[in-house]
C-alpha cells in the first residue's frame, strides 16, 4: 500500500512530467525505507496461555466425573 504513492509519484514525473520537489523525493525514500522495515521485520504470532491447552486441563481436572 505505501508503495502506492511512490509508484504515483513517479509515474506522474515520467508520464505527466509533474515537477516532483526534494521534499516529496525524501518523503518517497521515506516510505520506501518503511516498506523495507515492515517487510524485513519478523513476528511470531503467540498463542495466550489459555489456548495452548492449559485451560482445557485445569477445567477437565476440576470436573467431578461421576
Amino acid at each position: 500500500m505505501g508503495l502506492c504513492y511512490v509508484g504515483t509519484a513517479i509515474m506522474g514525473k515520467w508520464m505527466l512530467g509533474e515537477p516532483v520537489n526534494a521534499t516529496r523525493w525524501f518523503g518517497i525514500v521515506l516510505i520506501i525505507v518503511g516498506v523495507i522495515f515492515v517487510a524485513r521485520s519478523v513476528t511470531q504470532a503467540t498463542v495466550p496461555l489459555f489456548n495452548r491447552g492449559m485451560a482445557h486441563t485445569c477445567v477437565r481436572d476440576s470436573v467431578h466425573k461421576p
